[in-house]
């Protein structure tokens, strides 16, 4: 490929991530999205993966496409995305040099380089196999949000317990509830790196005091059902909030069933 040919595409490149981006009155893309495509354009640039891995090269422009489309705000979205970005464009390089390599051998005879290839190609298998795990553990993760009705919100995504869990005036787990509170437990031991907050919550009836001791105490029974099915302690914040924060008016029974609740916020960071 060209010099002109590269300088073109490079043009392209430039011009496809000014749309992307918009003319200045967007919110800015976060630093680690320009960082990834300027290892993008440098990768795209190298003659040898150009020529010799054409199908990694896309996949890997692909990733980064996805990348510059994420929301700027979703910040363990951004890093994920830019993970699996990396990941490709590394697969493009080693594939390119690997192929280089291959084609000189018959010049070089030697089996020193023979062997060099073998682990190249190796290698870059391993990084292909690691993309595709990480990028099956990513839509693991969508279903199983899915189907424990999770609802993703500014603070994170928020799994919402309501009442079943306990008695009225009440803090202990009910038995009928384990089975439910159960799944919440082998989901979160599914994902052991994400931080969590168990907060509980209450209506406006009776003394403020006592709702903000018996939220504080029902997120603290939903956090010790947690720990003895396996999740780590170390990883949650147990929070009550009493009657401060109704998610539906307290003037009707349905609104006030609506805020007798426990949330486990999964967080961003």
């Amino acid at each position: 490929m060209g010099a002109e040919v590269r300088h073109e595409r490079r043009v392209v490149a430039a011009a496809v991530a000014f749309a992307l981006t918009g003319a200045g009155c967007a919110t800015p893309s976060p630093p680690v999205v320009e960082a990834v495509g300027r290892e993008y354009r440098a990768t795209e640039d190298e003659r040898r993966v150009a020529d010799n891995a054409p199908m990694q090269l896309y996949e890997a422009k692909q990733a980064v496409k996805r990348l510059r489309g994420a929301d700027p705000d979703d910040a363990a979205e951004v890093e994920h995305l830019a993970r699996l970005a990396r990941i490709r464009i590394d697969i493009a390089r080693r594939a390119g040099a690997a192929l280089a390599a291959e084609q000189s051998l018959t010049q070089l005879g030697d089996e020193r380089d023979r062997m060099l290839i073998r682990a190249r190609t190796v290698e870059a298998r391993q990084l292909e196999a690691e993309a595709d795990q990480a990028m099956r553990r990513a839509r693991l993760l969508e279903e199983q949000l899915s189907e424990l009705r999770a609802e993703e919100t500014v603070r994170g995504v928020v799994l919402t317990l309501r009442e079943v869990l306990f008695e009225v005036d009440r803090a202990r787990v009910l038995p009928g509830a384990e089975v439910a509170l159960g799944e919440v437990a082998a989901f979160l031991n599914e994902f052991p790196e994400r931080r969590i907050a168990v907060e509980g919550h209450t209506d406006d009836t009776g003394d403020g005091a006592y709702n903000q001791r018996l939220s504080e105490q029902r997120a603290s029974a939903v956090a010790e059902f947690l720990v003895a099915h396996g999740v780590e302690r170390q990883r949650m914040r147990v929070l009550g909030y009493g009657e401060s924060r109704p998610v539906a008016p307290n003037r009707t029974a349905s609104g006030r069933q609506q805020n007798r609740r426990v949330e486990i916020v999964l967080d961003r960071r």
